[in-house]
């Protein structure tokens, strides 16, 4: 008989019909003239081909058991006095899984872009609450910052803006308290603010961790808390702090301050 050369072929488990190289079916061998065991000629790839099957990588890997199926075919089939001689081709195949990197993202929310402290006094220190009312208890938050990311470096949350600012007083200010914490002094002028980590795992920084007060306009945009990139949420507890003289001119004192949260991807 003629010898027929046949290959290796992959299986493909996408259910396409026609592709070169595809194995689909029971059938296995076909008999062709005389020869019941003439072998079917198969299409051939080389390793220049090989690419067909790294473009559509998914068609050959059966995704449900974890596993490629792949075939040899004898590279020759001769009938030789009766009988008939095989010889065999080897082959090789290995499958490199690569898990493509999730979509990079980062979240803050605020729970009151309003916060207020009422009547301010030079008798003892207010404490900015979120109906505005304010209070004199410092334990009072005002308002809470909730951060995540999946950056994997993390982020950064700095502060920006404003001490409290009469604008009706001619740009009266309550003097800012300054980069060094200091405790509340009532009948002095004074604005500071604190952070502290209600929960998770998130940082807080000096000097605005502590027990006492702060607020470094000098050094603005200024640096207030980190996390990492582990997609947990901190929930960031935010409390601010107001002193005035007796002499304080008197109106409506505001602050704007902008919190910026910046991921490092």
């Amino acid at each position: 008989m003629t010898t027929i050369t046949n290959d290796v072929q992959i299986r493909n488990y996408a259910g396409n019909s026609g592709v070169s190289g595809e194995a689909v079916g029971s059938g296995w061998t076909t008999t062709t003239g005389a020869d019941s065991n003439a072998l079917t000629t198969y299409n051939y790839f080389d390793t220049m081909r090989i690419v067909e099957y790294q473009n559509a990588a998914d068609d050959y890997v059966d995704t449900v058991n974890n596993e490629m199926n792949m075939r040899l075919r004898s590279s020759a089939s001769t009938n030789v006095a009766g009988g008939v001689t095989r010889d065999w081709d080897f082959a090789m195949m290995s499958v490199r899984f690569l898990e493509k990197a999730p979509d990079q993202y980062i979240t803050m929310s605020i729970s009151d872009t309003a916060v207020g402290f009422g009547q301010l006094s030079s008798l003892n220190a207010r404490y900015a609450t979120g109906n505005s009312l304010g209070t004199t208890s410092s334990s009072t938050s005002a308002h809470t910052l909730t951060a995540m990311t999946n950056a994997t470096g993390g982020y950064a949350i700095s502060v920006n803006g404003t001490t409290l600012t009469c604008t009706a007083c001619i740009d009266t200010t309550i003097y800012p308290i300054g980069g060094n914490a200091t405790s509340s002094r009532p009948g002095t002028e004074q604005f500071g603010l604190r952070i502290a980590t209600s929960s998770g795992n998130g940082t807080t920084y000096s000097p605005y961790n502590s027990s006492l007060w702060a607020f470094a306009t000098s050094s603005f945009p200024d640096l207030v808390a980190t996390g990492m990139g582990d997609e947990s949420s901190t929930v960031y507890s935010l409390r601010y702090m107001a002193n005035i003289e007796s002499l304080t001119e008197a109106g409506n004192y505001n602050s704007i301050l902008t919190y910026t949260v910046t991921g490092t991807f």
